[in-house]
């Protein structure tokens, strides 16, 4: 019997996947920025896996076709320095992933950042900043300006309606007609992945190419 190829094995969203329960949180991002007319820092929070990566990437696209200007960074040592080099009372939008490795610095140094976005923010200049809630938490027992001025937008998890959607968009790749079936996915696993996954979609995924791998060897 040949090989069937496990379609889950790539364990980030697929670019007409992206987007799939985050309608509504592009929707309030967008309302969110509007209203910062003079700068101001947005934290998109959420737990490893949870799309934080891909949500910025579909804005940097969305800010892209709106003529917007937008610097996108990944957080490494030099970002300090890119943050202090940006134009004061230049409108733009700054986007910041994987911020979860500032949680290596100490207090003094992660304040002495902070400060430097706090102040660059009131100057036209708005942060999205993609955070794990525990940094998160550490930042605003450790900065009273930041945890005032900041917004926070929760990463949505997927439901177990998405959760099945997704699956059979997996399917869908290896199979020579499209298709609503979850087979060979049962209801049952559909339940098992949500309760495990909690919605995770790097969870999911896993949990999904795991069953998948099992079904095959079955047949």
């Amino acid at each position: 019997m040949p090989t069937v190829q496990n379609p889950f094995l790539y364990i980030v969203p697929r670019a007409e996947e992206d987007i799939i329960n985050f309608r509504q949180f592009i929707e309030n991002l967008d309302s969110t920025i509007k209203c910062m007319q003079t700068g101001g820092i947005i934290f998109i929070s959420g737990p490893y896996g949870s799309g934080k990566t891909l949500i910025l990437n579909h804005l940097k696209k969305k800010f892209s076709k709106e003529n917007i200007e937008v610097i996108s960074m990944d957080f490494n040592l030099n970002t300090m320095f890119k943050i202090k080099s940006l134009p004061l009372g230049k409108k733009m939008i700054v986007m910041i992933d994987r911020f979860d490795l500032a949680d290596t610095l100490n207090n003094e140094t992660l304040k002495k950042l902070l400060d430097s976005i706090n102040e660059i923010s009131s100057h036209n200049v708005i942060f999205i900043i993609a955070i794990i809630p525990e940094l998160l938490t550490r930042i605003f027992a450790l900065d009273e300006k930041i945890k005032n001025r900041a917004k926070i937008l929760d990463v949505p998890l997927l439901n177990e309606k998405e959760i099945r959607e997704l699956i059979v968009s997996r399917l869908n790749e290896i199979r020579k007609e499209k298709s609503d079936s979850i087979e060979p996915f049962t209801e049952e696993d559909i339940k098992k992945i949500w309760e495990k996954s909690k919605g995770n979609p790097r969870m999911v995924l896993l949990l999904s190419s795991a069953i998948f791998d099992l079904k095959m060897s079955e047949t």
